[in-house]
């Protein structure tokens, strides 16, 4: 793997052979890019260098995507392997269900009546401090969409909470993946698979 700024490389060679492919790389590497449409300068570069027989060889240099989906689709253990992974990620992305969110509650004052959640309550259910300057900037950035009852409880309006549940929820299934992924990583390297 090789760490570009935020991007993330993969040296076909080394792919090739974690994959435990049979076929000859430069046969292999061809083949694939022409039955998969990958395009030079989007998806992979390549760079000719010596190698020691004298012959000069071309270096393929890919994009983490492109590396995945050449993993995806070798037909062999480790192909599968990687196939597996995926789909139970996709399963239990689709599956996730969230929180258990607070009543939505129904706050009647002098602008109206408006529906929101208790602010605190809701940071809470979502798993967000409570106490973190974030919980504060929020209320400084969208004055708008907070409120204090005639309680002094801090409501948030129903539609900007949305945008809090879906920034937990992503920032939270990021976290579980990224577990999973080092799980993963873990098994392939015990079986001396792709790592």
């Amino acid at each position: 793997m090789i760490v570009e700024g935020e991007n993330i490389l993969v040296d076909a060679r080394i792919l090739h052979m974690r994959l435990d492919v049979k076929t000859r790389f430069d046969t292999w590497i061809q083949r694939r890019i022409e039955e998969y449409g990958f395009e030079n300068g989007k998806d992979f570069c390549t760079n000719l260098f010596k190698s020691t027989g004298g012959r000069r060889a071309t270096e393929y240099i890919l994009t983490m995507d492109m590396a995945k989906e050449l993993a995806m689709v070798e037909q062999n253990e480790t192909g599968r392997t990687v196939r597996r992974y995926f789909i139970e990620i996709e399963k239990q992305c689709i599956g996730w269900v969230g929180y258990m969110l607070p009543r939505l509650e129904k706050d009647i004052d002098l602008f109206g009546e408006r529906l929101g959640y208790n602010y605190l309550q809701l940071l809470k259910s979502v798993e967000l401090k409570t106490d973190s300057g974030a919980a504060n900037s929020r209320k400084y950035r969208n004055p708008q969409e907070f409120w204090k009852n005639q309680s002094g409880i801090t409501f948030v309006s129903e539609a900007y909470s949305k945008n809090i549940i879906s920034y937990a929820a992503v920032k939270k299934l990021s976290r579980e993946t990224k577990l999973r992924r080092i799980s993963f990583e873990s098994q392939l390297a015990l079986q001396g698979g792709v790592q």
